[in-house]
């Protein structure tokens, strides 16, 4: 995963109910709508499902350290959507001890690395990468189905690193109408996909997931008119005007989908 940086994500908690309602408007799924598809079940088996499992999250400290706000923010992020959760007042093995004692059956935890989410009683565990690639493929789809479009219309993956991977292969399962594009052409060349290979060629695509990690890199001569574009990258692809010019024909985040995601894999 990107290591994230403090400022990017020091206003997560606050700016939860924000999120909700722009993801909602963007495709006509709520964060919590979003988390029950993942789950595979109703609001009424969710929330049942919610209650019944202790979350701690476990800062480490292995590496560069830990970040600023990053345990509070997945505290903020799974309190949100209704789960049980705390953070560990320990770190590391200490922290994954004090979840044991505590009767946490559920922990979070990431490193330079990797972000887990591991299931200690069912023996499951859910990693961001996989995860975010999941809950993205169905908000770019519900986008499509709220402007009134096929969900076997083409989409363009838009980088090929670990998320953008998991993604191929979840729309290869899936049987959708896709093609992949990443700058280095070297990877380009080792992907056994339809593909295209030049930038300017992204205009000619209406449906877009976005999984690459420069900022502000996609701009609007790049673009369909009416493009929607669902994007985790780290920082965001598109700067701030063009953000509020694609308003809710762009949905991005910073940790808040995948992590809620990670939560629907373990409980579904």
């Amino acid at each position: 995963m990107t290591r994230l940086k403090t400022e990017w994500i020091e206003g997560i908690n606050r700016g939860m109910q924000g999120l909700d309602r722009h993801v909602e408007a963007a495709s006509n799924l709520s964060l919590f709508d979003m988390l029950c598809r993942i789950m595979t079940c109703n609001k009424e088996e969710a929330v049942k499902r919610l209650k019944d499992n202790k979350i701690c999250v476990i800062p480490i400290t292995q590496g560069q350290g830990i970040i600023g706000e990053f345990s509070e923010s997945i505290r903020g992020i799974l309190s949100f959507m209704g789960a049980n959760v705390e953070v560990s007042p320990k770190t590391d093995v200490s922290g994954m001890h004090y979840a044991i004692e505590n009767r946490c059956n559920i922990v979070y935890f990431a490193d330079d690395e990797r972000y887990l989410a591991v299931d200690l009683k069912n023996f499951k565990s859910a990693e961001n990468d996989f995860a975010t690639a999941v809950a993205y493929i169905k908000i770019l789809l519900s986008m499509m189905k709220k402007h009134g479009r096929d969900e076997e219309e083409e989409i363009l993956v838009i980088g090929l690193g670990r998320v953008g991977t998991e993604a191929v292969k979840l729309l290869r399962e899936k049987n959708k109408n896709f093609k992949v594009y990443d700058k280095k052409i070297s990877i380009l060349n080792n992907t056994v996909c339809d593909k295209i290979k030049a930038k300017e060629e992204i205009k000619l695509y209406r449906n877009i997931l976005d999984f690459t990690n420069e900022g502000a890199w996609l701009t609007k001569d790049l673009l369909a008119e009416d493009a929607l574009i669902a994007t985790p990258g780290v920082p965001c692809s598109v700067d701030e005007e063009l953000k509020n010019a694609l308003d809710k024909r762009l949905v991005n985040d910073f940790l808040e989908i995948g992590t809620i995601s990670m939560l629907g894999l373990l409980l579904r």
